[in-house]
């Protein structure tokens, strides 16, 4: 993809961005050829975003897994942060969990008390998430207590937005599905537009972050959204 495309798609400067590829290049994450970038070999969508922002995506996962209550029914999202707040679920909680991620079903086998159900459906390669019609299907007759989920942006509008078109429908019926809608997001997400628009102000019961800007947060306030800080 073209660097001015890509600044204009995840909203910097090309000479922000210019810095950020050159730090990636370094950590052999993408590769730069002719003005064009493209992920490294044997680099994925997951492996490239793990370690960004981590020590924040650790202090939200903790804060986030105290939201978790015995007895609960709940859907986890496929992000690298919310795989981090599945690594602080206390161990003495008895919980039914559902995920679309491979990476959070093998973390959660750990936990002797947890009920972990997958959704099946297709693999998305890259990114360890299962989606499509038999996900969508599987969605349908289940209830959640809480969803937790991540964001790829957070628009100044406090709209959460994700990379991935095939995540619409499967988006739309977990909305439906869930009684309660947790963000967890670090300060990186913030006036950012990914390609799919999913999540307004309305919808959203609880934003977990290491940061907010003051007006988001007066304008979450007006949507009785909770502020939890990581």
């Amino acid at each position: 993809m073209p660097i001015n495309k890509l600044a204009s798609m995840v909203k910097v400067s090309e000479s922000t961005l210019r810095r950020d590829i050159m730090q990636m290049e370094q950590e052999n994450i993408v590769v730069r050829n002719k003005g064009r970038i493209t992920l490294a070999e044997n680099v994925t969508f997951v492996s490239a975003r793990k370690d960004v922002n981590i020590v924040s995506k650790q202090k939200i996962g903790a804060a986030a897994a105290k939201l978790i209550e015995n007895n609960d029914t709940i859907y986890i999202d496929s992000s690298t942060t919310t795989l981090e707040m599945v690594r602080k679920i206390p161990r003495n909680l008895t919980l039914n969990i559902v995920t679309n991620n491979l990476t959070i079903a093998l973390e959660l086998e750990k936990y002797p008390l947890i009920n972990v159900v997958m959704l099946g459906g297709m693999l998305m390669n890259g990114t360890s998430t299962l989606l499509g019609g038999i996900a969508e299907r599987n969605l349908e007759g289940l209830f959640f207590d809480k969803a937790f989920m991540g964001a790829g942006g957070i628009s100044n509008e406090g709209v959460v937005s994700y990379y991935f078109v095939q995540v619409m429908n499967f988006m739309r019926i977990l909305l439906e599905k869930s009684e309660k809608i947790i963000i967890l997001a670090d300060s990186s997400k913030y006036n950012r537009n990914c390609f799919v628009s999913m999540i307004t102000p309305d919808m959203i019961d609880t934003l977990v972050t290491d940061y907010i800007p003051e007006e988001l947060k007066k304008h979450y306030a007006s949507f009785n959204v909770n502020i939890v800080h990581g």
